[in-house]
């Protein structure tokens, strides 16, 4: 067509063009929706569903199945010049938004392509999106609305509900899914279960007679991970009740660190130092890092490099903040899994149970009670309970921090305290009685740490600059330093030395430097405990509980103290080697798959219920949490996963995460006030102001704690432990008991009455024999009592 053709020829001809490029299109719209691309059928949503979805190969998809109009939508949004210019990245970043706008088209063009749309309902749900936001989406073709994806009101489920057809939204089938897999994965028993409280605090919209206050609710939410046996013969109920009924008691040499327990404590934390001298003493350190990673010792009960599977249940509407309430949870968590704790073949097998100190204690309770009068089911004999890393590393941080905190206002007579380091970094004011959130503790912890360490390695080489020393030093000279910083300023028997020489007359001694010795020992503990289980060493983290045990004990911290006492038992003393093996193993959870991304189980349980409240909190109402949270509860790993995998594909990570801040300033200031007040040189006679008190030696008064006095904590818990062993040795009034149903025990019980009757008859016929003899062999005798008795 050319300017000689008539505007009219030039109009008609324009006009079949167009409508051969719409006809071209719609049946372009017509192949796509027909060939279910973009089809959802309910029976299809499960977890499987969601977890292949793929958005750049479903974009790649949509182009391919329409490329006319593809063509068009680039052709409309892209210019001559950035046809010219226009690099890969550019490009692809084109085809995401012709892709999108192709779906947000089929989308209209058909209620049935709703794929993409349900994914990104999905996506925004688990991000915390509100109702608005999701209002919006869906205004625009992006995402369904939160009535299809939710429903106006959150439905309970019923406890025929997991036959039931139709009527379900999406993220109720998404949940039933979920738990469908859990329960296909727990069918052999082999399982693993995490739990801890969740609580919220909800006040009335507005305050009428009746709703003026908040009301506080708990409940709990559930994990579960699958144990992976050495063999069938391991773990077994019956072996472990009779390890624990043949049990010694525990001893303090099986708390103390025998002599190579000790040298290779040193070793790890000879490493420790080395470890954050390269990390923060400035890029010239750097250098050791790889040798420092090839020469960390490690112990024999390392995990091996593995992604652990996770599998959340639903949040139960029940307070685990007493005996019974542990005890309900417990037998609601295996009602939810379709196990039956009364079974014998659920008792044959060992399962594990973890959570937080109370938790423990109060489960331990319930079995005490309960051994001796219902069967291994209900009083727990299958139970391994492991105690919760990360709460007993919170415990032992809030420790640290109170032990070595001082008093405000005392920076100059005590300027090793963290209060003085806290000043200096112009950080909010703390206070013993009110300590900060973990988080707080733990960063003051540290950087007061990496100053000492950096400021010690400077003065046991003699350099003056971290700079000097890192172009000059060699790596043995680096580990020897290193050796010397935990032999001189992080050894106890310093300080004791010291002290003694203050007890006589009350002069000698040095006060600032005792409190910085014991800082830099226990601060140091505290981060090897944390790198052990980095790494998924349990050996590691085993010896750094039996520091703790005294050091609890000695901190005033008594419930975790006797939940390290009773670990340590456990492990010294009451599993089998091949059993305690695979119970270390079972310690942490690796989300990731990294060689150091292990995480403690109770830390997992923490992500989860931040996630559900996050998800609850943007939702807005007062709808029941709990129906709502037993919904949402299993797709907490469904939607981490999903919203990484959106993260990956559209380059946009919805997170709060960031970069390790950069500490160089607040370590510097803090190596000069420490080099200036001379605090890791001794200065006799150095002492604190009348009203301050020297640094608790937490872990020696623990020690002394557990075994001095008439009745030890010792003995008290060797005492509690013997009354549950007796209590398990007698035949339970109800219920299963492999000590005294297994085919072992009818055998020994048999032998047992055999002896019995045997010795019965020997003892009668003996008894005859001997009356007979008396009365008719032997008249003169004098002694008739035998006669008179038989």
């Amino acid at each position: 067509m050319t300017s000689q053709n008539s505007p009219t020829g030039r109009a008609e001809l324009h006009e079949w063009a167009l409508d051969t490029v719409c006809e071209s299109i719609y049946k372009e719209g017509e192949a796509v929706t027909a060939s279910g691309i973009m089809r959802v059928k309910s029976d299809k949503i499960t977890s499987e569903f969601v977890r292949k979805f793929d958005c750049v190969d479903l974009f790649n998809r949509i182009r391919e199945a329409c490329p006319s109009t593809a063509r068009l939508l680039r052709v409309f949004a892209t210019t001559n010049r950035q046809n010219r210019d226009m690099n890969e990245a550019r490009k692809t970043k084109k085809n995401f938004v012709l892709s999108s706008a192709l779906i947000a088209l089929l989308g209209e063009r058909s209620r049935e392509n709703i794929y993409f749309r349900l994914m990104m309902g999905i996506w925004m749900y688990g991000n915390g999106a509100s109702r608005q936001q999701f209002s919006i989406s869906n205004h625009l073709g992006y995402s369904v609305s939160y009535q299809t994806l939710a429903g106006r009101t959150v439905r309970g489920r019923e406890e025929s509900g997991w036959g039931r057809e139709g009527g379900r939204l999406s993220l109720e089938l998404l949940s039933q899914s979920c738990r469908l897999e859990a329960r296909k994965a727990a069918e052999d028993g082999d399982i693993q279960i995490t739990y801890d409280n969740i609580n919220g605090e909800w006040g009335p919209h507005d305050q009428v007679l009746g709703k003026t206050t908040d009301i506080q609710q708990n409940g709990t939410s559930v994990s579960m991970r699958k144990i992976k046996r050495e063999s069938p013969e391991s773990l077994r109920t019956l072996n472990h009740l009779k390890a624990f009924c043949e049990a010694r008691p525990l001893t303090i040499d099986d708390i103390d660190l025998g002599l190579e327990e000790s040298v290779a404590f040193r070793q790890r934390l000879v490493h420790v130092v080395a470890r954050i001298a390269s990390q923060h003493g400035g890029p010239h350190m750097e250098k050791f890092r790889s040798k420092i990673a090839e020469t960390q010792p490690f112990s024999q009960l390392r995990v091996k490099t593995e992604k652990s599977t996770i599998y959340p249940l639903p949040t139960f509407h029940i307070d685990e903040s007493s005996n019974t309430g542990n005890a309900e949870v417990i037998e609601a968590v295996f009602a939810e899994l379709g196990l039956d704790i009364d079974s014998r073949e659920f008792v044959e097998k060992m399962k594990f149970v973890s959570g937080d100190q109370l938790s423990m204690a109060r489960l331990r309770s319930v079995a005490a009670v309960r051994a001796g009068n219902e069967g291994d089911g209900k009083s727990f004999a299958w139970m391994v309970k492991v105690l919760g890393l990360f709460h007993g590393k919170m415990n032992s941080t809030n420790l640290t921090l109170t032990t070595h905190l001082g008093l405000q206002n005392h920076d100059l007579t005590n300027p090793a305290s963290l209060t003085a380091h806290n000043t200096l970094l112009h950080r909010k004011a703390i206070t013993a009685s009110s300590p900060p959130n973990f988080r707080t503790s733990r960063n003051l912890i540290n950087v007061s740490l990496y100053a000492r360490v950096l400021h010690c390695l400077l003065q046991t080489s003699g350099h003056s600059s971290l700079e000097d020393y890192a172009k000059e030093v060699t790596w043995d000279q680096f580990m020897a330093h290193s050796a010397a910083v935990v032999d001189q300023f992080a050894n106890t028997s310093v300080v004791d030395k010291l002290r003694a020489e203050r007890a006589g007359d009350g002069e000698g001694g040095d006060m600032i430097f005792e409190n910085a010795v014991l800082f830099m020992r226990d601060a140091l503990i505290l981060r090897e405990f944390t790198d052990a289980i980095k790494c998924g060493d349990a050996g590691r983290v085993l010896t750094v509980l039996k520091l703790w045990a005294h050091a609890f004990r000695g901190g005033g911290r008594n419930k975790y103290a006797q939940e390290a006492l009773e670990f340590i038992h456990n492990f010294e003393r009451v599993w089998s080697s091949s059993d305690r093996e695979i119970i270390a193993k079972h310690l942490f959870l690796n989300p990731s798959g990294s060689p150091e991304g292990n995480i403690e189980m109770d830390l997992q349980q923490e992500f989860f219920n931040n996630l559900l409240k996050n998800i609850f909190r943007a939702q807005g109402g007062k709808a029941n949490f709990w129906e709502w949270a037993e919904m949402i509860g299993p797709l907490c790993i469904l939607l981490r996963e999903l919203n990484k995998k959106m993260a990956l594909s559209l380059g946009s990570k919805n997170s709060n995460r960031h970069g390790a801040p950069d500490l160089s300033k607040d370590i510097q200031v803090l190596m000069e006030s420490l080099a200036k007040h001379d605090i890791y040189a001794v200065r006799k006679g150095r002492k604190l102001s009348d009203d301050d008190e020297p640094a608790r030696d937490c872990i020696s008064e623990g020690r002394t704690q557990l075994v001095w006095g008439q009745s030890t904590p010792l003995d008290d818990y060797n005492a509690s432990f013997a009354k549950l062993q007796r209590r398990r040795r007698n035949k339970p009034l109800v219920g299963v008991s492999l000590l005294h149903d297994s085919p072992e025990a009818a055998t020994e019980n048999a032998r047992s009455k055999f002896y019995r009757i045997y010795s019965g008859y020997a003892l009668t016929i003996f008894g005859v024999m001997r009356c007979g003899r008396i009365q008719l062999g032997d008249t003169h005798s004098t002694d008739r009592s035998s006669g008179g008795n038989c």
